[in-house]
């Protein structure tokens, strides 16, 4: 019986093989930068990621039509940009132990 990975534009393929998905092989290193600050209970940051890759990957020749071609694939590069808002329900124990340290040293 085939399934729906087992056909390719209706046509069916025998035997059944998976098309256009292969594991990638190579190395990725890069780095993240980001800053976060609070604004009464709001907490708001920023971040980037930047990747350097050497991904690739690629299937062998399609049984579809004489069996020629295949699908290659190359990543050079990643990169993401991301914010967060959040919110502090509650403080910090130790900021609210140093906070009554100082108040108790005040008096």
């Amino acid at each position: 019986m085939l399934g729906h990975r087992d056909n390719i534009l209706g046509a069916p393929v025998i035997p059944p093989v998976s098309e256009g998905c292969h594991t990638a092989s190579g190395a990725v290193a890069g780095g993240q930068l980001g800053y976060r600050w609070q604004a009464g209970a709001w907490v708001f940051g920023v971040e980037a990621q930047g990747d350097w890759a050497d991904l690739s990957g690629s299937n062998g020749p399609s049984l579809l039509v004489g069996g020629g071609g295949s699908n290659r694939s190359k990543i050079d590069a990643i990169g993401l940009f991301t914010g967060q808002v959040g919110y502090a329900w509650r403080q910090r124990p130790a900021l609210r132990q140093r906070r009554r340290h100082r108040r108790e040293r005040q008096v």
